[in-house]
């Protein structure tokens, strides 16, 4: 049986790992929010590739990160692309790799 004081050690360490990444992250996405332009419902709808219809059901929907100001709908590039990275999709590799890590954590 594996020593829990090592298991707990590791499960702190990513724990630690996954809170520094998180900061960093938002840390980026502030400096980059205050350094760039906002983007219009038009170009925010280029940016993505999506129709504008899609982009104004998202927006209505709070679906999509945006702002508002009077009639006006802006959007920030670095937002839009963590929202997007946000819907990312784990490969069947990165699934399996994970119930194995998780059948020997398991044990």
């Amino acid at each position: 049986m594996d020593n829990p004081f090592i298991v707990l050690d590791e499960k702190l360490s990513n724990l630690e790992a996954m809170v520094l990444e998180f900061v960093s992250n938002a840390q980026s996405l502030v400096l980059g929010l205050v350094q760039e332009k906002p983007m219009n419902i038009k170009e925010a709808s280029e940016f993505l590739n999506i129709p504008l219809s899609t982009l104004y059901a998202l927006t209505s929907r709070r679906e999509i990160p945006h702002y508002k100001k009077g009639k006006h709908l802006l959007f920030y590039k670095a937002e839009l692309n963590e929202w997007v990275r946000e819907g990312r999709q784990r490969t069947v590799a990165e699934i399996q790799a994970e119930a194995r890590k998780g059948v020997r954590l398991g044990k």
